[in-house]
């Protein structure tokens, strides 16, 4: 499955822009953020094994999928913040979390900002700093903004070329259970930062074979079963 077209659609208002999301299970939250310039329906071939032990909710982005935007900056703080409206929006206190690249900055900045929201947090694909990146990501970043014309994708492309600016010192305040994914042929990052990050985390750090940072499309079985192992102990 590519998408999750037989999901209904649903729209809610949430820190003054309209959210698209999908939900399906029962039980307590799980929310999953998908990264940049995607949708939720990245996640459609992990998301239903979830579904049998939470309730799983997919959410797009401001600006992407069928979430709409503002004219604020983007960074991963304004992010966060919009997940924590949405969730209060909802009426949900606290959730589990799983996050790939975007979508892992987000939970790592929603945890520090709203810490009581989130109950344990998996990471895909999750640079901390911009000093993580490999040569040359960051000046690419910068040179898309450069060259585009204005809009959405630039103002993409200029949060790329400054945040995540988290700190390994800052993450160490986390108390929640962490699981830091890291693909074993990831493109942006080496493994180091990823297990630096785990250790901040106070979590583990467990590698994806035979994949890239598309680790969701690449091996979506092996990581809905680490998943599906952390946040419910059924491998």
């Amino acid at each position: 499955m590519t998408n999750l077209g037989h999901l209904p659609s649903q729209f809610i208002r949430a820190n003054g822009i309209r959210l698209h999301y999908k939900e399906c299970g029962a039980g307590g939250a799980l929310l999953l953020l998908h990264g940049g310039f995607a949708s939720l329906d990245a996640w459609a071939r992990v998301c239903e094994p979830l579904a049998e032990h939470h309730r799983v909710i997919l959410l797009d982005t401001r600006g992407h999928g069928l979430s709409s935007d503002g004219e604020t900056p983007m960074t991963y703080r304004l992010f966060a913040d919009d997940t924590a409206a949405f969730m209060d929006a909802l009426g949900i206190p606290s959730a589990c979390f799983a996050g790939h690249s975007d979508g892992g900055c987000t939970t790592l900045e929603l945890a520090m900002r709203h810490p009581a929201k989130v109950e344990k947090m998996a990471l895909l694909g999750t640079p901390y700093n911009i000093t993580n990146y490999r040569p040359g990501i960051l000046e690419s970043f910068r040179a898309a903004e450069a060259e585009a014309r204005g809009g959405f994708h630039q103002r993409m492309m200029r949060m790329w070329g400054h945040f995540p600016a988290m700190t390994l010192g800052g993450l160490s305040t986390n108390t929640r259970p962490a699981l830091v994914l890291h693909a074993e042929n990831e493109e942006f990052f080496d493994l180091s930062h990823s297990r630096d990050l785990a250790k901040a985390l106070s979590g583990e750090v467990c590698v994806i074979p035979n994949s890239g940072h598309d680790a969701l499309a690449a091996n979506p079985v092996f990581v809905r079963g680490r998943l599906l192992d952390f946040f419910f102990g059924t491998p």
